[in-house]
């Protein structure tokens, strides 16, 4: 988590200047708001992920016990 914090740090100075015309330029707080939004789904995504590979790595493992009990 700290590091999406230091991405947040060096990431909002720059995208100011990303905006190529003034009339489309969001204001500071805009930009921070849209960046931690984008972060906060992308942790999301990440911890969905990580619960998806745990349950299929438990189901995996819950069906080897099964063929280990029903061999003996």
């Amino acid at each position: 988590m700290d590091s999406a914090v230091e991405e947040t740090a060096k990431a909002v100075p720059n995208l100011e200047m990303d905006s190529a015309a003034p009339a489309e330029k969001q204001s500071k707080n805009a930009l921070k708001k849209e960046l931690k939004n984008k972060q906060r789904e992308e942790e999301r995504r990440r911890k969905e992920e990580e619960k998806d590979a745990k349950l299929a790595a438990a189901a995996k493992t819950g069906a080897q016990s099964q063929k280990s009990t029903a061999i003996l």
